[in-house]
């Protein structure tokens, strides 16, 4: 409807479906097609034939064979004086994953397991009543994303004397049940006022490989952007750079109960989100840090139905281990310094949480003055990838922004959106789960002739250009070193083979997993000048797997210059989370 000014407008919407139960309206108010509000309410409509049921999503994930499954109960109860039959069924969107037919006599109870498969979003749990022939629909919406801290055994060990040996025990993210990295970025600095913008920002973010955003107090309607763009969120409570006795003053006579009035409603604004995958309670805190931990960690356990795990973010070495499920620290080196002099107050405070069993994230990391260039990759380099090699799982560069004279970031400014290359390609080598690690073009097969055997004809992998970027020239990077590419390698200058028949070349690829999580629902795209698109869904790769895959490529015409092929890979990680793989291969040919 179109709202004339200073005028009230009443409508009615003729509602004529199945679905009963609770229901959301949302309106949407634009102005010359700004989005300047949204209006959310929840109804509810009174079924025609009344169920009583309750939905428990246990939030673990167990393995059955080579299958994941997330544990449900299902529990109903007739409460009218006549027979129901109740079709339960689970979608991922519009994708069924499992149906359970009851019958249900008058007053009868009933309870039943359904176990879908992982989901990084939503289950709609859609309960068909039937009355004889007459069916009603009720619809739930369930976030599927679960989100577990599980113990490892790290190889290191402590021997206190002879015969007498303690394993350091440490700790992961585990997401829909495969441990994860944070590979983050804090967005202190988004455009609170575009749409438009901080989706193009949030699209570049995703572009060179970040998975999750952190923020304090987030609009939502940047929290559900995100969750649109499949960035995942860590909502930041409004307990920072501070001390305990400025927060204590808000609340008078009352400071702790404050303090969890307000930490209630921080969870309550974010609970229903499904890419809110944890929570920081708190940030940078002096004082008795400690006991307000302590008092408000319970209200995230309680009010949070899925149980998602909490961390405060501590100043360096500030070691606050309690009230918490992953531990949390914000770390930066200062002028002239380097980004490896951090690593000993790090390492102990790695070796804390591995004995307490708790995992350990970067919430803030970067230099505090430095030219872009040089400190923002450092601290990618020297101290995320670093991490992960000694049991950390990752976490959050600060910040996306450049700072000036104070921190790198990955563009310049929200509105001119110009990319940092350095920073860029360091998210997207150190940030990448996949890794191609060699390419190989074989001798063209012409048609006709016999007993051929393919040669290996040269391969070279070319460095990363971003789009737009002038006067670069792209190097000889390595069989072996491949740095990510970012779209729109310049290409190289031709080597003069000639093929004189249309042919097909084959091209090897050799990929590695570099995680400890599977890379799913791979598909590749190849592009070359001369040959035909060349696009196929791959097998899952296994963790750490190395595999190699051989493809043909069709010619349309004789090759009269090198190869170069542009290599696209899209997957997915933890039954969700989608990323891609982007780089240029050249073939070196010489006649």
């Amino acid at each position: 409807v179109v709202l004339p000014p200073d005028e009230k407008f009443k409508f009615s919407i003729p509602y004529r479906s199945k679905y009963f139960g609770k229901l959301t309206l949302k309106v949407r108010l634009e102005q010359e097609n700004i989005l300047k509000a949204i209006v959310i309410k929840d109804i509810y409509l009174k079924p025609k034939f009344p169920l009583n049921y309750n939905l428990i999503k246990l939030n673990k994930v167990i393995k059955d064979g080579e299958k994941f499954l997330v544990p449900f109960k299902v529990e109903l109860k007739n409460p009218n004086d006549y027979p129901l039959e109740v079709i339960t069924r689970i979608f991922k969107e519009e994708e069924l994953l499992k149906e359970k037919v009851v019958s249900l006599k008058i007053k009868e109870e009933k309870s039943f397991s359904l176990n879908p498969s992982p989901h990084f979003g939503y289950y709609r749990v859609l309960f068909e009543v039937k009355k004889g022939k007459i069916s009603a629909f009720t619809e739930v919406r369930k976030i599927a994303t679960t989100v577990e801290i599980k113990a490892v055994h790290s190889p290191q060990s402590i021997v206190h004397s002879p015969g007498k040996t303690t394993t350091i025990k440490g700790a992961k993210i585990y997401v829909n049940g495969e441990p994860f990295i944070v590979k983050g970025i804090n967005v202190h600095s988004l455009d609170a006022y575009s749409l438009d913008n901080t989706k193009r920002l949030m699209e570049i973010m995703k572009d060179v490989g970040i998975n999750s955003l952190r923020t304090d107090h987030p609009h939502l309607w940047q929290v559900e952007l995100a969750e649109e763009l499949n960035l995942t969120y860590l909502p930041l409570a409004p307990f920072t750079c501070t001390n305990t006795t400025e927060i204590f003053q808000r609340f008078e006579d009352h400071p702790l109960p404050g303090v969890q009035a307000l930490t209630s409603e921080f969870i309550k604004m974010f609970k229903d989100y499904a890419n809110v995958i944890y929570w920081n309670s708190a940030n940078e805190v002096q004082g008795e840090i400690s006991k307000m931990l302590e008092a408000v960690y319970p209200l995230y356990k309680s009010e949070d139905p899925y149980s998602r795990p909490v961390t405060y973010a501590n100043l360096g070495n500030q070691n606050i281990l309690v009230g918490q499920d992953i531990v949390s620290i914000n770390h930066y080196f200062w002028p002239m310094g380097v980004a490896a002099n951090l690593r000993p107050g790090i390492l102990e405070t790695l070796g804390m949480t591995k004995k307490k069993g708790i995992p350990l994230i970067f919430t803030e990391l970067n230099s505090w003055w430095g030219p872009v260039q040089s400190s923002g990759e450092m601290a990618v380099r020297d101290l995320w990838d670093w991490g992960l090699k000694q049991g950390m799982s990752g976490g959050f560069i600060y910040q996306l922004t450049d700072a000036p004279n104070r921190h790198p970031g990955l563009i310049d400014d929200v509105r001119l959106r110009n990319i940092h290359l350095t920073m860029a390609n360091a998210f997207k080598e150190y940030f990448s789960d996949l890794k191609i690690v060699g390419a190989t073009f074989m001798t063209p097969v012409i048609t006709g002739l016999i007993n051929q055997t393919p040669t290996i004809v040269g391969a070279t992998f070319m460095t990363p250009v971003i789009t737009g970027l002038i006067n670069q020239t792209p190097t000889n990077v390595g069989a072996t070193d491949i740095s990510p590419v970012i779209t729109g390698l310049i290409r190289p200058k031709p080597f003069g083979f000639v093929c004189p028949t249309p042919t097909k070349i084959e091209l090897i690829l050799t990929l590695k997993n570099k995680r400890e999580f599977t890379i799913q629902n791979l598909r590749i795209k190849i592009t070359s000048l001369g040959f035909e698109n060349y696009e196929a869904k791959l097998k899952d790769i296994k963790p750490e797997e190395i595999v190699k895959i051989p493809l043909t490529l069709k010619a349309k015409s004789e090759i009269k210059e090198d190869i170069v092929a542009k290599v696209r890979l899209n997957f997915c990680t933890h039954f969700g989370l989608k990323s891609h793989l982007e780089l240029e291969v050249c073939s070196d040919i010489v006649e």
